[in-house]
């Protein structure tokens, strides 16, 4: 996993993922569940420093329609979907 890369809509995270280097990219939603199933402690101490109760958001790979894609709430574990034009934060995987 990367460190935290900011908060930006989906297009912009896919390529800041994918300048980090070789293999790099956003993660699916089945390795965000195993992250938060294996590292839930970490997740909820280290990875939300600074984001409010209410923006724990991070995005994933998996589109759900054109416009549309899953995202991640680190603090419960929750996947929902969201436009691709909202603004959520990102961390990076290869």
């Amino acid at each position: 996993w990367s460190k935290f890369q900011g908060k930006m809509n989906w297009e912009d995270a896919k390529k800041k993922c994918a300048s980090l280097g070789k293999g790099w990219r956003l993660p699916k939603r089945g390795e965000w569940q195993v992250n938060y199933g294996a590292n839930k402690e970490v997740l909820s101490k280290e990875w939300t420093k600074g984001l409010g109760f209410s923006d724990p958001f991070h995005w994933t790979s998996e589109e759900f329609s054109d416009d549309a894609v899953h995202y991640f709430n680190i603090f419960d574990g929750n996947e929902f979907v969201l436009p691709k034009y909202d603004l959520l934060y990102v961390r990076c995987i290869r």
